[in-house]
C-alpha cells in the first residue's frame, strides 16, 4: 500500500461513506448526507476558492490507497489565518478514519500536507490540538512541530496547544 493525497474524488465515495459511519460515533461528519456524496465533494472542492469573513480559502485533500480505492483520512490546508484560526484550527488540520489509526497514517498525512503547504507558498504552518490528544502531539512533534503555547478557550473543555512547523 502506497497512500497518496488526492483531491476528493467520487472514485473513493463508497470508502468515504464507510469512514463517515466510523466517524459519526465521535460526533464528526454528522452533517454529511450519505445519499449525496457528489454534492459534498463539490462543496469541499469549492472551498479552496471561497472566502468570507468567517472562512478562508482552504484546500481539502484525501489520503487514499489508490490500489484498493480506500479512503484513509482527510487533510485541510487553510491558505492563510484569520483571528479564529490563530486560536483554534491553524493552517493545517487532519484526521484519520478510526479503523486506520495506529498505522502511521497521521504522520504521513501531515508530512504530505506540509509539502502541499510549502507549494502554496507558506513558510511556516500553525497546527493546534487538544492538550489531551497525545497521539496528535506525537504526530506534530515527529514532523518538526515546536510548541508555541497552550491556551484555554471558553468554548473548549480542554486547553488547546498551538504548534509551529517551519517549512
Amino acid at each position: 500500500m502506497n497512500p497518496i493525497l488526492v483531491t476528493p474524488d467520487l472514485r473513493y465515495a463508497a470508502s468515504f461513506a464507510e469512514a463517515v459511519r466510523e466517524f459519526q460515533p465521535e460526533k464528526r461528519y454528522l452533517a454529511v448526507d450519505l445519499d449525496d456524496i457528489p454534492a459534498y465533494i463539490a462543496q469541499i472542492v469549492a472551498y479552496q476558492f471561497q472566502a468570507t469573513e468567517e472562512r478562508v480559502p482552504e484546500s481539502v485533500l484525501w489520503l487514499v490507497d489508490p490500489d484498493s480505492d480506500t479512503f484513509l483520512g482527510r487533510l485541510s490546508i487553510r491558505h492563510h489565518l484569520n483571528p479564529s484560526l490563530e486560536q483554534l484550527g491553524g493552517h493545517i488540520g487532519y484526521e484519520i478514519r478510526p479503523s486506520a489509526r495506529g498505522k502511521g497514517y497521521g504522520r504521513l498525512i501531515l508530512q504530505l500536507g506540509l509539502d502541499k503547504a510549502r507549494a502554496l507558498g507558506l513558510t511556516r504552518a500553525l497546527l493546534t490540538c487538544d492538550a489531551t490528544n497525545i497521539l496528535s502531539q506525537r504526530v506534530i512533534r515527529a514532523n518538526g512541530g515546536v510548541l508555541q503555547d497552550q491556551i484555554s478557550l471558553p468554548e473548549r473543555p480542554n486547553p488547546v496547544m498551538r504548534w509551529w512547523i517551519d517549512l
